[in-house]
């Protein structure tokens, strides 16, 4: 095969899977159109949680998290992570190992037309109800997914939503969620932490 038709041969194979790949929002939408598409995703792929009128859910993995994103019926987006870490043995004392990192990130949409993005976090030990105290020393297991995490700019917060969406709102039927593509998050929006 000569150096011309391998080259064919790719770019042919480069516009098959250019449209394939999963997107959510469309270009020139502004950072509350595309906060309302995450809302219409969900609320449509998703499924309606016991007990409410308003309030959708998506659920699913993404590696070894358990992940979910709500849309409520205050208008707001959340998406939780779940990672259980195993520490591993410890030559002092009797040390828990087992670890489960609660990451949640709310955007909600202001009445200026911004989007608000908070991030918090809760460590557990395997075994207990009470989360470890965010001015205690944490587990080595759990602090570089808690840095990472903290030093996430509101953007790729927004962009992790837009992900965890991606992921746990595919509907079952398709290979691939058939979403618009998301443009960048502009600077225009309102953030706070």
């Amino acid at each position: 095969m000569g150096l011309f038709q391998r080259v064919a041969s790719v770019a042919a194979v480069a516009c098959v899977l250019a449209p394939v790949a999963p997107a959510l929002g469309q270009q020139g939408l502004t950072d509350v159109e595309r906060f309302q598409a995450l809302q219409q995703i969900i609320r449509t792929q998703g499924h309606r949680i016991d007990g409410t009128a308003a309030d959708y859910r998506c659920s699913g993995r993404r590696g070894t998290a358990v992940i979910t994103v709500i849309s409520d019926q205050t208008g707001g987006v959340v998406e939780k992570k779940i990672l259980t870490l195993w520490q591993g043995p410890s030559t002092v004392g009797p040390v828990l190992q087992v670890y489960h990192l609660y990451l949640q990130t709310e955007a909600t949409s202001q009445e200026g037309g911004g989007v608000s993005i908070k991030s918090t976090y809760d460590v557990i030990p395997e075994g207990q109800e009470t989360p470890l105290s965010q001015s205690a020393t944490l587990p080595t297991v759990v602090s570089p997914y808690i840095l990472q995490f903290k030093l996430m700019t509101p953007e790729e917060l927004l962009e992790s939503i837009e992900a965890t969406v991606r992921v746990a709102c595919k509907p079952p039927q398709s290979e691939e969620p058939s979403y618009p593509v998301l443009e960048k998050f502009s600077g225009q929006s309102t953030f706070s932490m």
